[in-house]
């Protein structure tokens, strides 16, 4: 997981729509510039965005993600996986997430977010990722 620099991540959208772009930009901006959250961006899958607790506030010494999400350009959509379960994201309104199919994955849900949602609800999947910083504050 070798990190990117946070233009690299955005010239990877260079061809996708605006308002995808926005996304990943109004969530960035969402976490950016807290003591409690680290924005930061790997290669994995060509180039994600991680949402995370810096390693200061954890027991382990590390980064400990709550959320991830990438660009899937083929598909026009944005994947993420979050720290939140599917039952714990369909009682905040979101009933379409999954349990990943991985085993070692240490997020607890899939979501796949089609136009429709990154194009409207940003916001409204700010409020996911803020509820899943909380969680994983919770744990240390």
């Amino acid at each position: 997981m070798a990190a990117v620099t946070r233009e690299d991540f955005y010239e990877r959208l260079s061809d996708a729509p605006f308002a995808a772009k926005g996304f990943f930009e109004t969530i960035e901006e969402r976490f950016s510039g807290r003591n409690s959250a680290d924005v930061h961006f790997t290669g994995t899958n060509g180039g994600d965005m991680r949402i995370a607790i810096p390693k200061e506030l954890t027991n382990t010494g590390k980064l400990r993600n709550f959320a991830t999400l990438y660009w899937q350009g083929r598909n026009r959509a944005i994947h993420s996986r979050i720290l939140l379960t599917p039952e714990e994201l369909a009682n905040l309104g979101f009933p379409g997430a999954t349990v990943p199919k991985s085993s070692t994955e240490p997020l607890d849900a899939e979501l796949h977010l089609t136009e429709d949602f990154w194009r409207y609800k940003a916001e409204d999947f700010g409020r996911y990722l803020e509820v899943a910083h909380i969680k994983m504050l919770a744990q240390y």
